[in-house]
């Protein structure tokens, strides 16, 4: 028999549900399911699917009318959404097509005007080749020289500037490796426009707080209004990553403790003084710490230089550092030694679906000590909606630890979060 799983628990269900039989997911709107040879607007043929996750997929598709040109297509996802919310899904979806239609620039994708076809929204993009800078990462095993990470800094700049010089300007806010893609002929693009917003002076706050924990500037997570500054942030962590071979720990992390902050350079010895201070700036956890604008990041990365500096030499590059063996703060525990079903209840426990939607009001963490000595710890929560009443723990060799986690409802913010709702210390 034929089934369908739920894109939240993955649970299969009958090919005619609407909703998920274990956590109650609507799946009328699962994308991604387009079958090769699906005709679009009288004019775009599917040829695969080439990406997609919870809240939308994306095809490559030949275009009729251009002698077979490749597209991307994007195709919204409504399956995780509650009723009430899919018109504003829908507005946002339109939004990101409306906003790269109308924008022009060697470092963004083009875009055409959305259209709706039985009943699935969709929009049509330039088809970029290439890579992702993470996958880019991963693929070869070793993070980028100096040389290559300001090259791609260079055109970082162009671009950002570029929309922050908008009228009115526009923050992009979700600035990350594998928001970046890196064509055959070295040209970036920027791809991922979902949570691009205007900045609208006068307002204290988002309306919405979204971006990627690990890059995410600390007034992503509630604190404020983003604007150009914090693109600056996810500017200063995108070049981290690329030159360490990790992110940095996060700005509320490191608002709390700064520092847990490692320079660039204390990491990667190939890089210089100039670029390891400058990203250390950039990624000040108070906005007036950083630079205020993107034109003043690039005055600190690629300053006028005389032609022989080597920064603007044709490179002769330092080894690339391997990617999994950078050095980083040892910690008390080792990964390999703990396993937690900490992800699976972000999913379906913790998430706005299970609390708001389903009214859970209560999950188990599950820690396994895979360690041949004990592990001792406490569990503390992060935030004001979740209650530990019993965190502290002592888990024998091959033990495992439950420990029941309380959910307020009446606590739990109205937007999906991206901070952590808990840690896990050991002692």
């Amino acid at each position: 028999m034929t089934t369908i799983s739920c894109p939240t628990c993955q649970i299969p269900n009958r090919p005619t549900a609407q909703f998920c039989v274990r956590c109650g997911a609507r799946l009328g709107g699962v994308t991604g399911r387009l079958p090769a040879n699906t005709l679009l607007q009288n004019r775009y043929i599917i040829v695969k699917t080439i990406g997609g996750g919870g809240m939308g997929a994306v095809y490559v598709a030949t275009d009729t009318q251009q002698h077979g040109k490749k597209w991307a297509v994007k195709e919204m996802s409504m399956a995780q959404l509650p009723p009430q919310d899919i018109p504003q899904a829908i507005r946002d979806f339109q939004h990101e097509a409306e906003l790269l239609a109308r924008l022009r620039h060697p470092n963004l994708p083009h875009a055409q005007t959305p259209f709706e076809q039985n009943k699935r929204w969709y929009f049509v993009m330039e088809y970029v080749e290439g890579e992702n800078l993470l996958e880019r990462m991963n693929t070869r095993g070793a993070v980028f020289s100096e040389h290559e990470a300001l090259e791609i800094a260079k055109q970082l700049c162009d671009v950002l500037e570029y929309l922050h010089t908008q009228t009115p300007p526009i923050i992009f806010r979700d600035l990350k490796p594998a928001n970046i893609m890196l064509e055959p002929n070295g040209r970036i693009k920027l791809i991922d426009f979902g949570i691009a917003r205007f900045f609208k002076p006068g307002k204290t706050s988002d309306t919405i707080n979204m971006g990627s924990p690990d890059y995410a500037a600390l007034e992503q997570f509630g604190s404020g209004q983003t604007d150009a500054r914090s693109d600056v942030h996810a500017f200063g962590a995108t070049l981290y990553h690329l030159l360490v071979g990790n992110p940095p720990p996060k700005a509320n992390e490191r608002a709390l403790d700064p520092k847990l902050l490692i320079p660039v350079q204390r990491v990667n010895r190939n890089v210089s003084t100039r670029t390891s201070n400058a990203i250390d700036k950039a990624l000040a956890v108070h906005p007036n710490q950083r630079y205020q604008s993107i034109r003043e990041l690039r005055a600190a990365l690629v300053p006028t230089l005389p032609a022989n500096h080597p920064i603007t030499q044709s490179p002769k590059l330092a080894p690339a550092q391997p990617y999994k063996t950078q050095p980083a703060p040892t910690p008390k525990i080792k990964s390999s030694e703990i396993e937690t079903n900490l992800n699976a209840l972000m999913i379906m426990d913790l998430s706005f679906l299970a609390v708001k939607i389903l009214r859970k009001r209560s999950a188990t963490l599950e820690i396994r000590n895979k360690a041949q000595t004990p592990l001792n710890g406490q569990v503390r929560a992060l935030v004001s909606w979740l209650h530990v009443p019993q965190g502290n723990f002592n888990i024998p060799p091959g033990g495992i630890a439950k420990i029941n986690l309380q959910i307020d409802e009446s606590k739990y913010p109205m937007t999906q979060l991206i901070a952590e709702p808990l840690e896990i210390v050991w002692s």
